[in-house]
């Protein structure tokens, strides 16, 4: 996995959930699980160009979690994982 690709994932949830309640007034509990994930994937197809994303999840950890590490301690990095702990 990606650095930042969780993080992408978080941000591309909020856009699509943003982008239906303002579209068709509906969330994504009311949509249900496949649809919703439906929903996401044909927003990624539409919109994310890969290239960009890896380059915005390197910016992303660089602009976030980074600091978190660096200045307050609150990311720490394991061998096989990072763990926020804000």
């Amino acid at each position: 996995m990606a650095a930042g690709t969780d993080h992408a994932g978080i941000a591309t949830q909020m856009v699509v959930e943003r982008s239906l309640k303002e579209t068709e007034n509906v969330t994504r509990q009311e949509l249900g699980r496949e649809e919703f994930e439906r929903r996401v994937w044909q927003w990624k197809e539409q919109y994310a160009d890969d290239s960009q994303a890896d380059a915005a999840h390197r910016r992303l950890v660089r602009l976030v979690a980074q600091p978190l590490h660096d200045g307050r301690g609150a990311v720490a990095r394991g061998a096989r994982n990072v763990r926020a702990a804000v």
